[in-house]
């Protein structure tokens, strides 16, 4: 139930010109809901935790293009909460590169960064969904690219 206090209703009339109006200093309205295992609708892969999906991937019947879905997806929760890190090790060196003045350099630089990451990440999980091999690889892609970028930009700072 819904309950609702001080309000109006508009409701349009036969006439398309005209509606109706009603003001109302309460009202109370049945929203009817389904108890739970009542809908025939399955869950969407993005809606399962981890675990419930590690507990399909054991399912013999699941079709490999489902289990290649489900394997890319656990990878790729992982890889994804490892991305703020990457982006410190990547944002540091380039951060102190560069000179004090170059604002402009300095978001074009996080713009490119950014999209690079983006780019590798929709290049992994859609190898990790083609191939099972790379299904649980794939999402791992920009992380490992970003870290090397990271390793080879520190590397050449330090250097200075």
């Amino acid at each position: 139930w819904i309950e609702l206090f001080g309000g109006s209703l508009f409701l349009p009339g036969a006439d398309p010109a005209r509606f109706v109006a009603a003001s109302f200093e309460s009202s109370r309205i049945f929203v009817p809901a389904e108890p739970p295992g009542v809908s025939d609708r399955s869950p969407d892969m993005q809606e399962l935790s981890t675990p419930r999906l590690k507990e399909r991937l054991r399912d013999a019947a699941l079709d490999e293009a489902k289990r290649r879905e489900y394997r890319t997806e656990a990878a790729l929760r992982s890889a994804a909460a490892l991305t703020p890190l990457v982006f410190f090790w990547l944002g540091c060196p380039l951060g102190l590169s560069l000179e004090k003045h170059a604002r402009a350099t300095g978001f074009a630089l996080s713009l490119a960064v950014m999209l690079g990451f983006y780019a590798l990440l929709a290049v992994g999980i859609g190898l990790g969904r083609r191939h099972t091999a790379l299904s649980a690889l794939g999402p791992w892609l920009p992380v490992a690219g970003g870290l090397a970028a990271a390793g080879a930009l520190w590397r050449r700072n330090l250097a200075r």
